[in-house]
């Protein structure tokens, strides 16, 4: 599956969602190895550049667990018991303690230089906060102490990483953080 259009065309997934490419043929969907399916550059994208953009279906913690299997796998955290199911193709986006990319609500783009067919990858910990239900997985993404465990959770980095990392984590990461170090 590519994810593609031309200029600023929106188009719908499967799930009914929005998604909308940059650049017809920029992005696609296919085998990741062991990690399933992953979304893969077709083309350069330099430092800073917009990725994808999308829109994901709100859900509040109270809606949880009406969601399908498939959904709660798709989660992403945009508030204090607020998520969103991400849409197809932001929905494969791998992780990566040191990854390639970040996604904001809303955007995904570029934090270093990515290669045409390199796998775009996040850091999952970025957007995922400890609200009494974190998240552990397996992780065999090339770091150093490979394989390990990740948490889900932004606080479970270490110091010198949530520094380095804060400015790109999503609002209400960034305001725990002030509030944690007595900024705000």
């Amino acid at each position: 599956m590519t994810a593609s259009s031309s200029r600023r065309s929106t188009s719908t997934n499967s799930s009914g969602v929005a998604t909308e490419a940059f650049d017809q043929g920029s992005i696609e969907v296919r085998a990741a190895g062991r990690k399933g399916l992953g979304v893969f550059a077709c083309r350069y994208f330099a430092e800073g550049s917009l990725i994808l953009r999308f829109s994901g279906r709100p859900v509040g913690r109270a809606d949880l667990p009406e969601l399908t299997e498939w959904e709660r796998e798709h989660l992403g955290e945009i508030d204090i018991g607020l998520y969103q199911v991400l849409p197809e193709p932001r929905c494969y986006v791998n992780h990566a303690c040191s990854p390639n990319a970040v996604s904001t609500r809303d955007t995904l783009y570029a934090v270093r230089e990515i290669r045409a067919s390199e796998e775009i990858s996040i850091d999952y910990r970025l957007n995922a906060y400890d609200d009494g239900d974190v998240w552990e997985m397996s992780c065999d993404c090339g770091a150093p102490d490979r394989p390990h465990t990740v948490v889900g959770d932004f606080f479970s980095m270490s110091a010198e990483q949530q520094a380095r990392n804060v400015g790109v984590a999503p609002p209400f990461i960034q305001r725990l953080y002030r509030q944690r170090r007595g900024l705000d």
